[in-house]
């Protein structure tokens, strides 16, 4: 039988106390580490799941704010449009006025009427002789101008469709047609006003 000795008993139990409370350290230590581990993933999957919900979040705000302003946008277009063919119809109202006055100053009309036909017959470009001119029925007063500034001119027809003044020349042979009245004057006036005046709608948002 072994035969132990006791003045070392005391030295094997601390060492034996020792080496439990070294690894009890070890083991609380790893345990800590471990934890600490968790809880930094956990945080950092935390933090990747809140930017992922702040960027969807994000998203459908600007989703809806476009959508809000695109409406805004249209509503705001549609109002300028109304604003501004309102403005314009209040322009070329006053300008048709102004064009009818003209078409009864008397003198002044008859010699506008003149020099414009003139300069139609000087051109060349119809042949008089077969050619019609259209005048409203208000101005077949004037018929005798046309004849005077062409006497091979045959064919002077009223056309009530001319409402403020003007002609039409016609030569149905060839197929030819010029419109020199004075509604269609405004007419180009008014293509030219939208394209030329700067008179444009535009929204930006």
């Amino acid at each position: 039988m072994p035969v132990f000795n006791k003045e070392k008993l005391p030295i094997l139990k601390e060492r034996m106390l020792a080496k439990a409370e070294a690894e009890s350290k070890a083991m609380k230590m790893q345990t800590e580490r471990l934890r600490a581990e968790r809880l930094e993933k956990a945080k950092s999957q935390a933090l990747q799941d809140a930017y992922q919900f702040i960027q969807a979040q994000q998203g459908d705000m600007n989703v809806q704010a476009t959508a809000a302003m695109s409406q805004t946008g249209m509503e705001m277009r549609k109002k300028l449009i109304f604003q501004r063919d309102k403005c314009s119809e209040k322009i070329f109202q006053a300008v048709r006025r102004k064009l009818e006055e003209f078409s009864l100053s008397g003198k002044e009309y008859e010699e506008y009427l003149k020099t414009v036909f003139t300069e139609v017959v000087q051109n060349g470009r119809f042949s008089i002789k077969e050619a019609i001119v259209y005048i409203s029925p208000r101005d077949m007063k004037y018929k005798e101008l046309f004849q005077t500034v062409s006497p091979e001119l045959c064919h002077i027809e009223a056309d009530d469709k001319i409402s403020i003044g003007g002609f039409i020349l016609e030569e149905p042979v060839r197929g030819l047609l010029l419109d020199e009245t004075l509604e269609e004057k405004l007419n180009r006036q008014k293509e030219w006003f939208y394209r030329s005046s700067g008179f444009t709608v535009e929204v930006q948002f």
